[in-house]
């Protein structure tokens, strides 16, 4: 056997620290951990596996042996579940393939050795860490894994199916998530084709019935409507009249049946009866709203298309936290990128039980509340940061109800050039091509599985519910959907989620022939029934006209993107599925669009007994105690927040990055499809509350919307252009008239909300599984509010200076249950007009813990306290009341609309109660830095900045280097453009070696005529093996690209290499010796707890170098962002510059170069830079690497 066995080097051995910490505070279990990663090599010739050793497995933080290791403690190994995703394997089998002629297959597990504890709490550490959902325990000498060949008895007729009596139908039932009355629809209709069914036909009718996939919970007729005596009663059933006059002018004559998708979805259908949505792009794909916007571009106005897109992977979370959250954030971006859009920002919305709950009281059969909580953030933030979305915002909610089911909520914004899209009706004869990431047995099921009530059963069932995502095969149909050429040629776009090929494919025409053998497959074995219904992600499916598919293959191929022709466009109005030209599935488009049997429901509305508005405690120190208000800045930091260069606000404001912002604000990314600049920015907000939705379900509808579009308005969205989406998650209704109550009584709040502001809902989604046994999750309306804004009219959260005027703008509830309809437009004039005026330093909306809670968050940003009068803590200190906090030095403008509450100041005072704001920000941070690790900084040399230099303009050309993994291109493309560069882009491609080959040989001719070699950021190899930078290594080190390398330095030439690309250049011993060389001195090394850290530092010049002198930008996205050396490196100006904090004990250390100071390498991401980006906090200046490199003398 060719066995690898990987274990890194103490002080760099992160991934055994952090287990050993969360062992010893969460479990009280104290050892010592080491955690081995086991390459197995199948059938490899001993001259191949020499290569491999030698070229990839080879870097200085890790031991690498081929026996296996002495281990002195406890042991266990594991792998992935059987056919699931696992990144690690597939990247290192991915460089194994370059290196050799021959066929390299991996199998990949791991072993954790714990040493210093007893047999008991082994055991107790083996269950916590161990998912069956995700991983299997294995033995220690296991075998190699061998991917079983599926039976092909799902394709043959289930025998006598027509004629099963009713109780053998109810028997055969449990094995979907039909109810009775649709598998008797099914079983008719099978009595109509005179043959029984096959059982990859009910699994495919059976999802495409799912309520994921068809809303069946939101399409059920709604009958009866009665509500019962409470304190809101009158108000909830007044808007439930309403509603029905809004259909009376809707439908007239026409009516539709009454449903809660008819609630959800009357004002869109109101304002387009109206004519009040022309901005709407209105189309049958409906994979994410769209709006018409006007971009200005380089001065020049061009018609751009909005999308944005909300989407949760709640049941999948549950079960695979990893899996779950990262699919949830691939899916939420695939939506938009099918319309050929590019998704830019996104933002993660999460509700759980509370991460400090104790391990001991987690329930039997789920994971802990904690362990979900880290390991779903690491699932997101690891896709989210791999695939290159600049993450606006990161909020976790706090609630004993999502004890029952987690909530993973992600919404996407993206944008295209309309003139780039085109939106055709397929006709007979197209030609469907599914492109991307290749099919397994990951996933089958999810669709129905997330449909289900979980229980304790389900749980131990569920374990290929859930997919792992690969964001390196996505980032690459990104890319082909961002060239004109490719995107013009697309009539139809379907991104694949649940229900696979049979939905994705099968949405697109009502007659397809499908050809599952043609469809790319992860490994052999599978039958067609599973090929038709995994939903392994990665895929998208697209209908071309016959005479352009050529075409559309170029650009697929040139991107390095698997694509094949899979199915034709047909007359038949069915749904035909082949394999080896027989017919294995064959279904009436017909039938399938009935979506079942008609559901009926009668609803029963309970009011609540109490009021919304309760007041809290005037206590601030328990206020900031409790985990539901804590800072949440240990979570948002794992996120990546300033890709793109072009996010106007940065999720955590002020000096000290410590104020979360109303929403996100990012400059439409406008270089991404050929412009430079632009002053207009989409806004992205939310609303919503767990505990007020609990309370009052109606009122937690109203003030979700209400939320949304205040936030909307304070930064800068003229509201009468708000959209909004929403997404509502609700407990298993159970066909329990009370329980239905609730959804119905949340969308009637968000209805009443909707009229009053004018502003539909144009897109939404719904999840109706709620449900643990005995526990339901809030009753959730989550509103998104999106609009567009100018740079200069936004104004972030945190205060500004000392001495400022605090104002307070209330929107109370009248009698009637509403805002003041006049008061709420006016005060939206206002605000806009104050914006524009620039009246306003700071201003937050109120949160439903109270004005005292906004208060202190604008106050830690910048440490400027705030003096509040005895008079206005009773509105400060009470619940969920709406309207605006400002920060203000013209009280006049404002007359009449506020209330002065008091001053900015030192430290706090409210009041009689006098705090230290130093304390109070300690006390806040305390609850979840444990759960989530909040980074330790300390001071290093201060530099003061010299006069900035110039931007150098030249004409020299540029290469970039696109690796697999890179999503730093665009940005480095933009600063040499930006400085007249002429850039060649040069995808290095994987599918093959001979490929991989060509593709070298392309990079070395670009070389040979280009002067600067840049090698963008990039999870390049998804990091792997463990290591950022490990394929630039293998890329420089290839004997053509040396050789190229070398003449070129000796042209005078330059290399840059930014974020991994640094690394690829540490690696080589380019940094070190200025040629490639055999090995380096220079280390590597994690960040602490292996944290995906995501931060904007300071980056100082050294004196004595080409940058002494700049004090700059120096944004960090990174798990690898250590850099260690002997300090002779810094003797000898080989580094360039440092950051002013840091991490403890390290040399901090950002750029460097060779010894010649013609190849430098930067550890932050420089090419982010922009001028209106990150305005909310203390940015420093612009970098100017890129312009030292382009100086003709250094």
């Amino acid at each position: 056997m060719s066995l690898i066995y990987a274990k890194k080097y103490k002080g760099f051995d992160e991934e055994s620290q952090k287990w050993a910490t969360e062992a010893a505070e969460y479990l009280n279990i104290h050892g010592e951990f080491n955690f081995y990663d086991v390459y197995d090599f199948v059938a490899i010739s001993e001259a191949a596996f020499d290569v491999i050793k030698k070229k990839i497995f080879n870097d200085n933080t890790s031991e690498y042996v081929t026996e296996c290791p002495d281990f002195k403690g406890r042991t266990f190994r594991y792998s992935e579940v059987t056919g699931q995703y696992n990144e690690r394997q597939d990247m290192v089998e991915c460089a194994a393939n370059l290196l050799v002629d021959e066929r390299i297959v991996l199998n990949h597990s791991r072993i954790v050795e714990i040493l210093n504890v007893d047999e008991a709490a082994f055991n107790q550490f083996k269950d916590y860490f161990l998912n069956p959902m995700e991983n299997v325990e294995i033995p220690m000498e296991g075998k190699d894994k061998r991917i079983f060949t599926s039976s092909w008895d799902e394709l043959e007729p289930v025998s006598g199916f027509r004629n099963f009596t009713e109780e053998e139908l109810e028997a055969y039932r449990t094995n979907f998530s039909f109810d009775m009355q649709d598998l008797k629809l099914v079983q008719a209709y099978f009595q109509r084709e005179e043959r029984d069914p096959n059982v990859s036909e009910l699994k495919m009718i059976d999802t495409y019935w799912s309520d994921h996939c068809r809303h069946t919970t939101f399409l059920t007729e709604i009958e009866n409507v009665t509500f019962e005596e409470g304190l809101y009663s009158e108000v909830i059933e007044q808007a439930y009249h309403d509603y029905l006059e809004t259909r009376e002018f809707v439908y007239g004559e026409h009516k539709k049946p009454m449903s809660l998708m008819d609630l959800g979805t009357i004002n869109a259908r109101l304002s387009r009866k109206k004519g009040e949505l022309d901005d709407e792009d209105k189309s049958d794909e409906v994979n994410a709203c769209t709006v018409n916007v006007v971009v200005n571009v380089d001065d020049i106005e061009q018609d751009y298309l909005l999308y944005f897109k909300n989407e949760t992977h709640n049941h999948p979370t549950e079960i695979e936290p990893f899996g779950g959250a990262s699919t949830c954030i691939g899916g939420g971006i695939r939506d938009p990128l099918s319309g050929r859009s590019f998704p830019y920002q996104g933002l993660r919305l999460t509700g759980s039980k509370s991460p400090l709950t104790a391990y001991e009281d987690t329930i039997p059969g789920k994971r802990s509340s904690r362990q979900i909580c880290q390991v779903a953030m690491e699932g997101f933030s690891d896709y989210a940061n791999q695939i290159g979305i600049n993450a606006g915002v990161a909020k976790e909610f706090y609630h004993p109800g999502f004890e029952a089911k987690r909530l993973e909520l992600g919404a996407v914004v993206a944008v295209a050039a309309k003139e780039d899209v085109k939106r055709e009706q397929p006709v007979v004869g197209d030609k469907i091509l599914l492109m991307g990431g290749s099919t397994g047995r990951d996933g089958l099921g999810a669709a129905v599985g997330s449909s289900k009530i979980q229980t304790d059963e389900s749980l131990e069932k569920a374990g290929t519910d859930v997919q792992k995502g690969n964001p390196s095969a996505e980032r690459k149909i990104i890319r082909v959907f961002n060239n004109p050429k490719a995107s013009r040629l697309i009539k139809k776009s379907n991104d694949f989620g649940a229900g696979g090929v049979a939905v994705a494919i099968g949405e697109l025409a009502d007659g397809l022939s499908i050809y599952l053998d043609r469809v790319p497959v992860k490994y052999e074995g599978m039958h067609p029934g599973e090929i038709a219904l995994s939903e392994s992600q990665e895929r998208m499916a697209v209908v071309i006209a016959p005479e352009d598919v050529e075409e559309f293959l170029t650009y697929c191929h040139a991107e390095d993107v698997q694509v094949a022709v899979v199915a034709d466009v047909t007359e038949s109005r069915r749904i035909e599925m082949y394999y080896d030209g027989e017919k294995v599935i064959d279904i009436s488009r017909e039938f399938l669009d009935t979506n079942g049997g008609r559901k009926f429901q009668d609803v029963t509305v309970v009011p609540t007994e109490q009021s919304i508005a309760q007041p809290v405690e005037h206590d601030l120190v328990a206020l900031l105690s409790e985990v539901e208000n804590a800072s949440q800045q240990a979570l948002i930091d794992n996120f990546d927040a300033t890709i793109y260069s072009g996010n106007v606000l940065y999720p955590l404001g002020g000096k000290y990055k410590l104020t979360p912002q109303l929403g996100m604000v990012h400059k439409i990314p406008v270089h991404l499809f050929g412009g430079l600049k632009t002053d207009d920015a989409s806004v992205m907000t939310y609303g919503y509350d767990p505990y007020l939705a609990v309370k009052s379900p109606y009122y937690g509808g109203y003030h979700a919307i209400m939320n949304s579009v205040l936030k909307a308005v304070a930064l800068g969205v003229d509201a009468s252009t708000i959209r909004l989406t929403v997404q509502e998650y609700f407990e298993s209704l159970k066909g329990n008239p009370e329980r239905w109550g609730k959804p119905l009584e949340a969308l009637l709040g968000a209805y009443t909300a909707m009229r009053q502001v004018n502003l539909p809902s144009i897109g939404g989604k719904d999840s109706m599984s709620g449900s643990f046994e005995d526990i339901d999750v809030p009753p959730s309306v989550v509103s998104f509010a999106v609009g567009m804004t100018q740079v200069d009219r936004v104004v972030s959260r945190e205060f500004k200076q000392l001495g400022s005027d605090i104002l307070l703008i209330s929107l109370p509830l009248l009698e009637d249950g509403k805002v003041d309809n006049q008061r709420l437009f006016d005060v939206f004039k206002l605000i806009h007009e104050a914006l524009l005026g620039e009246q306003i330093l700071a201003i937050s909306t109120l949160s439903p813990q109270g004005g005292a809670l906004d208060l202190f968050e604008m106050a830690a940003g910048n440490h400027i306290g705030f003096e509040v009068n005895e008079d206005a803590l009773n509105d400060l200190f009470t619940e969920n009341q709406l309207g605006f906090l400002i920060e203000t030095t013209n009280v006049e403008f404002f007359e009449g609309y506020a209330q002065l509450i008091g001053r900015t100041a030192e430290d706090v005072k409210i009041g009689q109660a006098s705090y230290e704001l130093e304390q109070l920000i300690a006390t806040w941070q305390a609850p979840l830095n444990s759960v989530y690790g909040l980074m330790p900084l300390v001071d290093y040399v201060q530099c003061q900045p010299q006069q900035q230099p110039q931007v150098v303009e030249s004409t020299k050309r540029v290469v970039i280097p696109v690796l697999l993994g890179a999503s730093g291109e665009y940005d480095l493309r933009k600063e040499f453009t930006l400085r007249n560069c002429e850039v060649e882009e040069v995808i290095i491609h994987t599918s093959t070696k001979e490929a991989y080959d060509q593709s070298l040989a392309t990079l070395v001719e670009a070389i040979h005529r280009s002067d600067i070699l840049a090698f963008p950021n990039g999870a390049t190899l998804g990091d792997e093996p463990q290591m950022e930078g490990k394929f630039e290594e293998l890329v420089i080190r290839d004997t053509r690209i040396q050789e190229a390398i070398t003449d070129l330095l000796g042209r005078n030439g330059k290399i840059l290499g930014i974020g991994s690309g640094f690394k690829g250049l540490i690696l080589s011993g380019l940094i070190e010796h200025g040629q490639v060389a055999a090995q380096t001195d220079i280390q590597i090394a994690p960040f602490p707890r292996m944290k995906y850290w995501g931060t904007v530092l300071t980056a100082c010049g050294r004196e004595g170098t080409v940058l002494e002198g700049q004090r700059y930008f120096a944004p960090i996205s990174s798990r690898y962002g250590i850099i260690r050396c002997d300090e002779k490196y810094i003797t000898n100006g080989q580094v360039l510059s440092t950051y002013d904090q840091f991490i403890e004990n390290e040399l901090a250390i950002d750029a460097m170069c060779d010894p010649s100071g013609q190849i430098i390498g930067v550890n932050s991401l420089i090419d982010r830079y922009d001028e209106d980006a990150c305005i909310n906090i203390n940015k420093a200046g612009r970098p100017m690497i890129i312009d030292v490199l382009l100086k003709e003398e250094q």
